[in-house]
């Protein structure tokens, strides 16, 4: 019966595999092995590849919030809009029956209004509005500080003809902000008084046909 040859193969690193015989490997001191011989690199991320693949997500992260975001205030801009567009409905419905728009009773230059859900939900507007001609009067998106709808009845004598609501936008680049184009002496210590988010790049703004 032939003899076998019992061969084992160390990894050196610099040499390689080297064959080294069973009697070799059986003449060696385990104080004899070096971390040389057997050479084998752990799979891992070092400390520099993960600040790095840390830093690409945050930064696309980032990004991905900023378009959520204004994608967030486009959509609230078109509620807005949608909404003046309701209350003009309803104002010219009141106004088809009673031939003039809704004002305080006492004012003789304008009367106005805001939509405050929480403080000042526009009485003015909700006592003949609501329901017969509109069933609920809309709130800003967000009725905070900043945005809330404003209405604005200009008198002639104790009659109001002429009307303005009023909105803020999120997005200042919309290209229906109209504020610029708004009659003087009406806004800003005007008639109307104060518009409150006191950004006229903001101001979006419809009145009665």
């Amino acid at each position: 019966m032939p003899q076998l040859n019992a061969r084992l193969y160390t990894l050196n690193a610099k040499k390689g595999f080297t064959l080294i015989s069973a009697g070799r490997l059986a003449r060696l001191k385990s104080s004899q092995w070096r971390s040389s011989d057997i050479n084998v690199r752990h799979s891992g991320f070092t400390l520099i590849e993960l600040l790095v693949v840390i830093a690409i997500i945050g930064i696309l992260a980032a990004f991905a919030f900023a378009s959520f975001g204004g994608a967030q205030a486009r959509a609230r801009d078109s509620q807005r809009k949608n909404d003046l567009n309701q209350l003009q409905k309803a104002l010219q419905l009141y106004y088809n029956d009673h031939g003039y728009f809704p004002s305080n009773a006492g004012d003789t230059q304008a009367s106005f209004c805001w939509f405050d859900p929480q403080t000042d939900p526009c009485t003015l507007l909700k006592s003949v509005l609501e329901p017969a001609y509109i069933k609920k009067l809309p709130f800003d998106p967000k009725s905070d500080n900043f945005h809330l709808y404003k209405y604005c009845a200009i008198l002639t004598g104790s009659t109001a003809n002429q009307y303005y609501l009023f909105s803020g936008f999120e997005n200042t680049s919309d290209h229906q902000i109209n504020y610029s184009s708004l009659p003087a002496g009406l806004l800003n210590s005007g008639l109307c008084g104060n518009y409150v988010n006191g950004s006229p790049n903001a101001v979006y703004w419809v009145t009665n046909p």
